[in-house]
């Protein structure tokens, strides 16, 4: 299963739990997928699909990303601001 198809897969089930409808996939340097979904909460103390999907790459001690997708239902989304903004990190994004 491909990198966007891993994205769309963590981003679908609807809105439960706070869940925002937004999937993410990261591939690592070394061929490795890790995928996220978007968490908001009222309180504003929810994070990105992106960040969800980091930090599963990190608990599993990988640190060099090559490619992240961000997803809904129906199209590919550029990376959020959060990450944009991000220094130091330059991986390729889809989108």
């Amino acid at each position: 299963m491909d990198t966007a198809s891993r994205c769309h897969d963590a981003g679908s089930g609807g809105r439960e739990l706070g869940r925002g409808g937004v999937g993410a996939a990261i591939r690592t340097v070394d061929g490795n997928i890790y995928t996220g979904v978007c968490i908001d909460l009222s309180s504003g103390l929810g994070f990105c699909a992106e960040m969800s999907a980091i930090a599963q790459m990190v608990t599993k001690r990988e640190t060099q990303i090559d490619t992240v997708v961000a997803v809904t239902a129906d199209r590919i989304l550029p990376p959020c601001g959060r990450c944009r903004g991000k220094n130091g990190v330059r991986p390729s994004f889809l989108g």
